[in-house]
């Protein structure tokens, strides 16, 4: 048996997002998105909640998890050691989903095929791990079940559900007489650890969070919570060779297992009382926790009238022999470039940082050369670079420079929200000391500056800059490059981003509150030596965000020789992926570690065959996507690099599709209200077939709309096929009722669906 995922509900029906992708190398330990606001919870009021996430590893073997919903509490003690304190709260604003039991050996065995315990039993905790050792086993088991996004606990999550909404010494109250009943130690273990779940768990389902090994923790070590994070996401400064256990072992005594208490030991040494447990799918097990705290029903997943991309399984209850797979591009211009840096002004700086807008008939680009320039086409592929007459350059105005300060790190955007048409547009840029400063114009190009010019963030903005409206979050989002090399204390430059929204820009364009800082880090704190995001947008379609992100791979590692304007290199490259979110801050980074950019760089010889850089946006032009980019002919530590702007064109809707292969296929939604009397499905099945029938929420087939009643669809490539059944045309009669869909697929793949009302235009 292949390894899987499954979900055991009590009340809730959960489709775990991207659960199904094919196994392969390489994944990381991101969240992937439900679209829930941040919210916050007592601890209180969500203990008992014990949702469960099964992972099969095949053979018999299962992992199980528990949904740890959101909520705050007091981090540390003064009734123990300092390193206890300072107390102070935490807000956890998602949930997750946390290993039940300690990671057992036969776990272990089935993944690593080894044991290193000391005290050899399938069911008890394995033990002799470093936390490197367990971060090689959490590696391993994403590669295997991707989508999982294992990771060690961070401190502040361990804790928090230790504590399952107590405050007392231990989970369960402050008596040590009552210890025996919950945890193995000193008194009771008998110098030896012992099969988990056999002590009572605590309010949240949890076995042993008290006693029989060490956990590690994500955390560098530090000697007190001063300047700890407030979120419970982990500390990334600390003592990088020392990380964090916590919950005592069988041989400590119960000062030690208290919840509080704090351990630490070498990052590579392993002890036999030292384990681990996992979390995993913390914006999954948000979206479910939310929903049924808000008295919703977590089966029904609402769809309207939106077109639904399977991009991710937001709509998806059930998959049968079915992979997610990245759909494909074609260059335009025969993979040459549409034009190039051909005047004095642009052979500093071109390209890499730009934006096209489609509007009254024409394109117009704005694109970096350390200032701003600007171009417009009439078809998108033919550009004319007009002299607007706005700057001087070398004694004449004859140019196309938009601005000499407003320019780096640019990106542009025509507000939908605004109503004032002196701040129609809108552009963020690299400002006063390296800070994300933003600007308005009447036209895109006679600019004005928000803020008198200064920053509204802070630092290390000097890649993309991106401002944009979010319709569906009523707030503009606002996203900068990041820095963590102080942080990490690395000898090279490490790129993060920074997430920000803000409700009125115009009317405050400093009021921003930081959602996310983050780095690729899935790997470890080494990683910026694998791959950085060195610069990241958003591009919003269909309720779902799309971060287009440039992606620094192996920075600096010149290994693949000297300067070579025709061999295409795989190191001190840059690649362009698309990650998916459903909140705008929690991204499904799989492509990014499944290695598989949107657009390929090119052959050997080609303008784009070291570093391709992505506009700021997508552009929709009838049935097709526009990804227009900037394309290097050498790596990011050489020069010249001789860039060249292209586009790369991809069919409406195709950005990621379920495929069945050699055996056919089954996808079953979850269940929605019918809003519509039309069904539209994107699919390319030119070889094989595909079929719908319509099930009730029990899941049974509804009269008329069975299998049997819809002939497959054979040899179609269409992006809007409308579905029928031999005696019903469409699904008017079944308007208003909860339904299901179930695709049956042969040779095919299926990109979207939609329900329409009356009519199958788009």
């Amino acid at each position: 048996m292949k390894a899987g995922i499954q979900l055991n509900r009590v009340g809730i029906n959960l489709a775990l997002l991207m659960a199904f992708l094919p196994l392969s190398s390489g994944q990381g330990r991101d969240e992937v998105g439900q679209n829930i606001p941040n919210e916050k919870s007592s601890a209180s009021a969500i203990s008992g909640y014990e949702e469960e996430l099964s992972v099969d590893f095949g053979g018999g073997v299962t992992m199980d998890l528990l949904l740890i919903g959101p909520g705050s509490f007091k981090m540390g003690s003064t009734d123990g050691h300092t390193d206890e304190e300072p107390v102070h709260e935490v807000a956890l604003s998602k949930a997750f989903y946390m290993g039940k039991y300690e990671v057992t050996q036969e776990q272990w065995e089935v993944v690593m095929n080894s044991n290193p315990s000391r005290y050899k039993d399938p069911e008890k905790p394995v033990e002799n791990v470093s936390w490197n050792d367990c971060l090689e086993f959490i590696e391993v088991l994403n590669q295997r079940v991707l989508g999982l996004n294992a990771r060690l606990p961070t401190e502040a999550e361990w804790e928090y559900a230790c504590r399952a909404g107590t405050t007392t010494r231990f989970g369960f109250g402050d008596s040590e007489t009552s210890l025996g009943e919950h945890a193995w130690f000193m008194d009771n273990a008998e110098k030896t650890t012992h099969p988990v779940g056999e002590m009572k768990p605590n309010a949240f389902g949890l076995h042993d969070m008290h006693g029989n090994v060490w956990e590690w923790c994500d955390d560098p070590w530090h000697a007190s919570y001063n300047g700890a994070p407030v979120d419970g996401s982990a500390r990334l400064d600390g003592v990088e060779k020392l990380r964090v256990l916590r919950g005592g072992s069988w041989r400590s005594n119960p000062r030690v297992c208290r919840s509080a208490n704090r351990f630490f030991d070498l990052r590579d040494d392993g002890e036999n009382d030292g384990g681990f447990r996992v979390v995993a799918l913390s914006a999954a097990a948000h979206g479910a926790f939310m929903a049924r705290r808000g008295g919703e029903d977590p089966e029904m997943v609402s769809i309207g009238l939106r077109k639904q991309l399977l991009v991710d399984s937001f709509a998806i209850e059930q998959l049968e022999n079915l992979t997610f797979e990245l759909g494909e591009v074609t260059k335009a211009n025969d993979g040459r470039p549409l034009f190039v840096a051909d005047k004095p002004w642009e052979k500093k700086s071109f390209g890499g940082y730009a934006t096209v807008i489609h509007e009254d008939g024409r394109y117009r680009m704005w694109y970096n050369i350390l200032s701003q320039a600007y171009a417009e086409s009439e078809d998108g592929l033919q550009w004319n670079k007009p002299n607007l007459g706005l700057v001087e350059y070398e004694g004449s105005v004859e140019n196309n420079i938009v601005s000499l300060e407003m320019g780096h790190g640019l990106s542009v955007f025509k507000d939908p929200h605004e109503t004032d048409p002196e701040h129609r547009y809108k552009m963020a840029y690299t400002g006063k000391r390296v800070r994300a400063a933003l600007g308005f114009s009447e036209d895109g190009l006679h600019w004005k500056k928000y803020n008198d010019g200064n920053g509204v963030t802070g630092r290390a903005a000097d890649t993309y800059n991106q401002l944009l409206w979010d319709e569906d979050a009523n707030v503009y989002r606002l996203y900068t490059r990041t820095d963590y090399k102080n942080k990490l204390g690395a000898e090279i430059e490490v790129r993060g981003n920074r997430g920000m929204v803000n409700p009125d820009v115009k009317s405050d364009p400093t009021n921003w509150t930081t959602i996310r800082n983050w780095l690729f880090d899935r790997e470890g704190t080494e990683e910026y030596r694998r791959r950085q995001i060195y610069a990241m947008t958003d591009w919003i379609y269909e309720g779902i965000h799309f971060a287009l992100m440039n992606v620094y791979e192996w920075p600096q590692d010149l290994s693949g020789g000297d300067f070579d304007s025709h061999k295409r290199h795989e190191r001190d490259t840059i690649n362009f992926y698309i990650a998916t979110s459903r909140d705008g801050d929690s991204w499904n980074l799989d492509w990014v570690y499944l290695g598989k950019p949107v657009i390929p760089r090119g052959p050997d010889g080609s303008f784009d065959k070291d570093m391709l850089f992505s506009f700021s946006s997508i552009l929709t032009i009838g049935d097709q996507h526009w990804l227009y980019y900037t394309g290097y002919g050498e790596r990011h530590s050489m020069s010249p690099r001789d860039p060249g702007i292209g586009l790369a064109r991809m069919p409406l809707d195709r950005f990621v599709c379920l495929q069945a292969k050699d055996e056919p296929g089954v996808m079953i939604t979850r269940p929605f209200e019918l809003a519509g009397d039309q069904l539209l499905v994107n699919v390319e099945a030119p070889e094989g077939d595909i079929s719908v029938e319509i099930l009730n929420r029990e899941g049974e087939p509804i009269p008329g709309f069975t299998r049997e009643d819809a002939p497959p669809f054979q040899g179609v490539d269409e992006l809007r096929l409308s579905v029928s059944w031999q005696e019903k045309k469409d699904l008017g009669s079944l308007k208003g009722r909860v339904i299901r869909l179930k695709f049956y697929l042969r040779e095919a793949r299926l990109y979207a669906f939609q329900i329409q009302e009356n009519t199958i235009d788009q």
